[in-house]
């Protein structure tokens, strides 16, 4: 994790928009973070937490951030871009805060805002929304939670010792996120479930196992029920084997004999059967004979039959021929007939022809008359059309005339209402014509009053800020008068800490010191920087108060006769003027309105009175349009008269027409028909009489009487048919059939049942010898599987010793019972002390060195997380805990130092690296060796590629180090600035 660029608005000690440059800071490497006591150093790295993971060091809540100092509108924010696993992010949280609303008294309650993006092709990508989201995402990012990141990049004031003096079981959480030992932790729970499948695969042979013993025996026990038999020791099943094996070998013998015997019965059997079946055969087939030749009478008849119907059949289908014609040239002379009467019918309302005979009358007579009246009636018809066309275009024009007077009408009475709009307008408008003086008066009233009751509501701030700092300034001014007092006390005792025997006093010279001042075991002694420390603090609040007064005083001069008005007084003058405001606004909009009223109506008034020039225009060409239509209309009307129409309806006429002209065609159509059917009749009747004339019949009567029915005949000339061929079949067969066979049918049951007594008992023998073959082959099989699943119990005995026993010494359950996991870490620890070491050993010359404790602090055996500190002066091994202030803070820095030593290139597990380091003060308790080596051990870390940030108020660190940040106090106690002199 690398920091790059921090931006800080309205937080902590910062009023306004303060931006810290680490990545450029980053070149320098090693540098110091200055600046007053409580000036806002440790604010900077508070932001770099908050803007991380939503909370701030110490015990600060994130909703107490938002500067003082800050201007009412501005709201908190900090945001931080900096670098993980390669990625380019930046986090951006506001806090929670209390917002003074914009009307009225009272604040708003502004949430907490924060938001994770990520830079991607040069701009940035939303990621993450959300308190939780964004603080989960920075933790898998980073891979440090927000506590593990206060302990291994930024190590608050007071805080980072915690590494040193922790338990073991507190250690572990760190260690184990950096160092990603869960996955050992993981192995274990794998090398359990190992184990536990290794024990299931046991009990599952050793199940199977039983499983086919009990098999065995069932398949035996079967056997043994086939046998009748019960076994000595049902545990024997080898025996028990041995015994089925030697009884389904003498069943199959048993079995072979009854199958010989069986086949030989059988044999008898179907010979005997097979005579018997060819002598009914025989006898059944004289039978049929005898029954076919008695049939012989009628099936002569029959053919005989069939045979005149065959004959007769031309004759008969000729004479169905002419008869049919015949039909069909009497339906022609009808249809001729009423073609006739139809056209006569069709020649009367289609002209006058006078009296006519249809016989003498031809067809293109009648076309030719028909077409002349067609000319006449079609000539009537197109002066009617135009009459009519006429009549519709003068309904038309008569139309439109009355649709533009109605028009005229309605723009003129548009413009007498235009007219009387625009008067009633101006009426209004002169009525509001001060509207805009009031507005203005009202608006400068209404600035006047909010700006007064702004300043009223921070004065009224102000002066309870005043009260209360007016009582924190005496309690302080009391508590540094007793610490004056309580170090005079102890200046007597401070002096005789320093005498040394043999050496001047540095009061009296003398040598002797009998009687040396000793502090009081009821009095705390009080140090010269405690007092100064109670001085400036004193001070530093009176000037607050001081300042505050000063713009209280301002403030109220400012307010002028206002300034002893109360709050609520303030308010209610402000509603009532914003009050007044909003009447005059409503004045000038009203105003405003009618003006733009007035516009639109002029503009309706002008084009209504051009619609009602153009409909005037337009009235009178329609007026003389209507008087030409109604001429031409009368010329029409007299041409159509002149036409002589006839009574009847031109349409109705051509109608007749057409229907005449129809008819003629149907008639035509009919005599044609008439004269090809008679043709037609006097051809078939020929062709009859020479087909009867061949037939042998000498009548078309007695012709049509041998005639037989389709399907009479087809059954009649099948059955002859069939007849004759069984007939024949029956000759050949028995003539055929020279095979001697007895003169009795031979008696076949006797031996059908000898043979159906030997099948049985062959079943039964096979039966026998299938089931205990079946039974010993399976027994035989279970017992051969279960002397194979011996040797896989073994194995599986042994697999399963060993699984347990790898899961419990890896899960600590074994001597030593370090679990691997804490072997893992402890390892890793050995690499950050040995690391720590290094340092530790060049700030104390060799004295301290830091080890993992053989014994944990608990009693439990080596292997756990605890440290210890090796004295090198005293030859002694003792807890962290016991060091005192300074090397407290030595060891302490040494080990983080070797953390980071260890952690920068990044962990085995987890591959992130942590290029940062911040030091949040701890160097005061430091000598100037101790000091000297502290910024050696910084500067060889630097050297590895670290940003290193030193927060000190040390003169000597300050001396040493390039000053990279420092926070300036703004005038007037108004906050800070960050000043950064390397940049």
């Amino acid at each position: 994790m690398r920091p790059l660029v921090l931006t800080v608005t309205a937080f902590g000690s910062f009023p306004g928009t303060e931006v810290i440059r680490f990545a450029e800071l980053a070149e320098h490497g090693l540098y110091v973070v200055t600046g007053p006591t409580g000036s806002g150093k440790s604010t900077i790295f508070d932001a770099m937490v908050f803007a991380l993971y939503g909370v701030v060091p110490g015990r600060r809540q994130a909703d107490e951030t938002r500067s003082h100092h800050a201007a009412a509108g501005v709201a908190p924010e900090v945001v931080l871009e900096f670098e993980a696993q390669g990625c380019r992010l930046r986090a951006t949280r506001s806090p929670a805060f209390l917002r003074q609303k914009k009307r009225g008294d009272g604040n708003t309650a502004v949430a907490t805002v924060a938001s994770l993006a990520e830079l991607r092709d040069d701009s940035w990508v939303p990621i993450a929304s959300g308190a939780a989201k964004v603080r989960d995402e920075v933790v898998e990012r980073i891979g440090l939670n927000a506590e593990q990141f206060q302990r291994v990049i930024l190590l608050p004031q007071g805080e980072f010792e915690r590494f040193l003096t922790d338990k073991g079981d507190d250690r572990r959480p760190l260690l184990r996120q950096l160092f990603g030992s869960a996955v050992f932790d993981r192995a274990v729970l794998q090398l359990k479930d190992q184990a536990a499948k290794s024990r299931e695969l046991l009990q599952q042979v050793r199940a199977g196992i039983d499983q086919h013993r009990f098999a065995a025996g069932s398949h035996l026990a079967e056997a043994e029920a086939v046998l009748s038999i019960e076994p000595d020791d049902p545990q024997l099943l080898d025996e028990r084997l041995a015994v089925v094996v030697a009884a389904a070998a003498e069943a199959d013998a048993d079995r072979v004999a009854a199958d010989l015997a069986a086949t030989a019965a059988e044999q008898v059997a179907v010979t005997a059967t097979e005579v018997a079946r060819r002598w009914r055969e025989r006898r059944v087939r004289w039978q049929r004979h005898e029954q076919l030749q008695q049939l012989r009478p009628e099936m002569e008849r029959d053919r005989e039959r069939v045979d005149a119907a065959l004959r007769c059949r031309p004759v008969a289908d000729a004479h169905q021929r002419v008869v049919a014609a015949r039909e069909a040239a009497g339906a022609a002379s009808a249809d001729r007939a009423v073609a006739d009467a139809t056209l006569v019918s069709a020649l009367a309302p289609a002209g006058s022809f006078g009296s006519f005979d249809v016989s003498t009358l031809t067809t293109a007579a009648v076309r030719r008359a028909l077409a002349d009246e067609r000319s006449a009636t079609q000539q009537a018809m197109l002066t009617s059309d135009e009459v009519l066309a006429g009549r519709r275009q003068l309904s038309a024009a008569e139309a439109a005339a009355a649709d533009t007077a109605a028009a005229l009408e309605q723009a003129t009475q548009q413009v007498v209402d235009a007219d009387r709009q625009l008067t009633r307008l101006g009426e209004h408008t002169a009525a509001l014509a001060d509207a805009p003086r009031r507005f203005s008066e009202a608006q400068a009233t209404s600035e006047r009053c909010t700006v007064d009751l702004q300043q009223g509501l921070l004065a009224a701030e102000f002066s309870q800020r005043a009260l209360a700092l007016n009582d924190e300034t005496r309690s302080a001014q009391s508590q540094y008068e007793s610490a004056v007092h309580a170090f005079i006390a102890s200046a007597a005792p401070r002096l005789a800490e320093q005498l040394v025997d043999g050496q001047p006093c540095p009061v009296c010279g003398s040598l002797d010191h009998p009687d040396t001042a000793r502090h009081s075991p009821h009095s705390q002694p009080i140090s010269a920087d405690e007092l100064d420390r109670r001085r400036e603090s004193a001070a530093d609040l009176a000037a607050i108060r001081d300042d505050v007064v000063r713009q209280l005083a301002a403030l109220r001069g400012s307010l002028g006769a206002s300034a002893d008005d109360t709050v609520d007084e303030l308010g209610e003058r402000a509603e009532r003027a914003l009050y007044e405001l909003g009447l005059a606004e409503q004045a000038v909009l009203a105003l405003t309105a009618a003006a733009d009223q007035t516009q639109l109506t002029t503009c309706a008034r002008g084009e209504a009175g051009d619609r009602q020039r153009d409909c005037f225009s337009e009235q009178a060409a329609q007026q003389a349009g209507c008087q030409a239509l109604a001429t031409q209309l009368r010329e029409l009307e007299s041409k159509l008269v002149a036409a002589g129409e006839r009574g009847v309806a031109p349409v109705l006429r051509l109608a007749a027409i057409d229907a005449a002209e129809s008819a003629a065609t149907r008639r035509d159509v009919a005599v044609a028909d008439e004269r090809d059917l008679l043709t037609q009749l006097v051809v078939h009747e020929g062709q009859a009489a020479e087909l009867l004339a061949q037939s042998g019949f000498d009548t078309i009567t007695e012709a049509l009487g041998a005639s037989l029915p389709e399907h009479e005949q087809q059954r009649v000339s099948t059955a002859v048919q069939a007849w004759q061929r069984e007939l024949d079949g029956l000759d050949v067969l028995l003539g055929a059939d020279r095979e001697p066979l007895p003169e009795d049918e031979p008696p076949t049951s006797l031996l059908e049942s000898e043979a159906q007594r030997v099948s049985d008992v062959r079943r039964m023998a096979t039966v026998r010898h299938a089931t205990l073959s079946s039974s010993a082959a399976a027994a035989g099989q279970a017992l051969g599987q279960i002397g194979m699943q011996v040797a896989a119990v073994t194995r599986a005995e042994q697999a399963a010793a060993m699984s347990e026993t790898v899961y419990q010494r890896c899960a600590g359950r074994l001597e030593p019972r370090v679990p691997l996991e804490n072997w893992v870490l402890g390892a890793e620890l050995d690499r950050v002390v040995e690391a720590a070491n290094v340092h530790l050993a060049a700030m104390t010359a060799g004295r301290y060195l830091l080890q993992r404790a053989v014994q944990a602090v608990d009693g439990r055996s080596a292997g756990g997380l605890d440290l210890e500190v090796a004295d090198a002066h005293t030859g002694t091994r003792r807890w962290t805990t016991s060091l005192s202030g300074g090397e407290r803070f030595q060891a302490s820095l040494a080990l983080a130092l070797g953390l980071a030593d260890v952690v920068t290139s990044g962990t085995a597990a987890t591959s992130r690296t942590l290029d940062a380091l911040f030091v949040d003060e701890g160097f005061g308790s430091l000598d100037a060796d101790a000091l000297d080596q502290a910024i050696d051990a910084l500067d060889r870390l630097r050297r590895g590629g670290r940003q290193i940030g030193v927060i000190t108020h040390v003169d000597a660190m300050k001396a040493a180090l390039p000053v990279g940040i420092e926070v300036r106090p703004l005038p007037g106690n108004r906050g800070s600035t960050i000043h950064q002199p390397l940049l």
